[in-house]
């Protein structure tokens, strides 16, 4: 069977690599991604402070495996002839596995494409310049949403660059989605960073040197978009019915609608039926739905038609603020009420998770770890993806 997974973060890769694995010789697997580097999405917050740590190569990951690497950007997907095109080499496939993650929605705004800065892509290393120098000069920086991406953004923005004036502006309430007393230690964090809370605010456009809400404008020197995300047009643009953040719409075994050849896992799914409510974006869903992916296609390349749905259960959430403290709240879907640890403790979690995960991926080149796919294991609720924007 020939297999093509196109995207190659946190579910591209391990699917690649278990499928691989799980169906030994009888598949061929080619991974398809746009770039050399692999992206670690959940410390781009960690990137705009100025962290360059030498980046790990895709090709690394699968040393030592039979997965063939294809560099270059996805141009056609025809569902029809079942190939995929890159550049001027085309692929076929029996199997097509989606998992291009999700990126910045800079439509979301007026004006956010031309004057929000992005986290994302080449411009990470540019705009941890500019953010230095407006430290230097005591500059207004402003971190659009609230959510979880937005809270890691302005504490290790605050607690990197001492000099910037820092404001976040929430559409409701600052750390929604997490408990009451999780909230609570989140605000103490934001005011003893001195990052000033705007909550329940409207943003009608962004222009280049301030906010337009229905309440006011709110100036700035930089603002920087942590407001919401959206899957790339890949799948839209290949046939697939997709929702308006133009995820593709799965069914329970994670199959794309009215194409049972093709799955989609990661941030470019969404799943039908109640099922698919729990799962949010992010590497804590995105390596459950990659093993569930990449088991159903090793037990079809053994004859077997995959039945069991994909179920979505994450025993905790982390986040980081700054370097020195966090969040890991228990039992996520536990309410108002979760329980959770902050402090230097969840720190610590926090970073042996985000390590853990590049574990897991050099780990399943020789064998599988325990992720069942319908079992999250404790990963960071890195709303660089989630489903937590402000």
């Amino acid at each position: 069977m020939r297999v093509v997974v196109i995207g190659g973060g946190y579910a591209g890769v391990l699917c690649a690599l278990r499928v691989a694995r799980l169906g030994g010789a009888n598949v061929d697997v080619t991974l398809v991604n746009a770039r050399a580097d692999f992206v670690e999405r959940v410390r781009l917050h960690e990137h705009a402070a100025g962290a360059h740590d030498e980046a790990t190569s895709v090709r690394a990951l699968l040393e030592g495996t039979s997965v063939k690497l294809a560099i270059g950007w996805v141009e056609h997907i025809d569902l029809g002839a079942r190939t995929v095109r890159v550049a001027e080499r085309v692929w076929h496939w029996d199997r097509l596995v989606i998992a291009v993650g999700s990126q910045d929605d800079l439509e979301r705004v007026p004006g956010a494409r031309e004057h929000a800065m992005s986290l994302e892509g080449d411009s990470v290393l540019a705009n941890a310049a500019r953010l230095r120098a407006l430290s230097e000069r005591g500059g207004r920086v402003v971190v659009l949403g609230a959510g979880l991406t937005g809270i890691e953004i302005a504490t290790e923005l605050a607690q990197t660059y001492r000099g910037l004036h820092l404001e976040i502006v929430a559409r409701g309430s600052v750390g929604a989605g997490l408990s009451r007393a999780a909230q609570r230690h989140v605000r103490r964090t934001l005011e003893n960073d001195r990052v000033r809370i705007h909550e329940y605010v409207r943003v009608r456009r962004i222009e280049r040197d301030r906010l337009l809400t229905e309440g006011g404008e709110l100036a700035f020197d930089a603002c920087v978009w942590a407001a919401g995300f959206v899957a790339p047009h890949l799948a839209r643009d290949a046939g697939l019915s997709v929702n308006a953040s133009r995820q593709a719409w799965v069914d329970a075994q994670l199959r794309a609608i009215g194409h049972p050849e093709v799955y989609v896992i990661g941030d470019a799914a969404k799943q039908e039926g109640e099922l698919g409510e729990n799962v949010p974006m992010g590497c804590k869903s995105a390596l459950p739905m990659a093993t569930f992916a990449a088991d159903a296609i090793a037990a079809e390349v053994r004859g077997r038609v995959p039945r069991k749905p994909f179920v979505f259960r994450a025993p905790l959430y982390c986040v980081s603020l700054g370097r020195h403290d966090g969040i890991v709240q228990l039992r996520p879907d536990a309410g108002p009420n979760a329980p959770h640890v902050h402090g230097a403790l969840a720190a610590r979690i926090k970073a042996w998770i985000v390590k853990g995960t590049l574990f897991t991926l050099r780990f399943e080149r020789w064998r599988a770890l325990s992720f069942s796919g319908t079992r999250a294991l404790a990963l960071p609720a890195d709303a660089s993806q989630d489903g937590a924007h402000g």
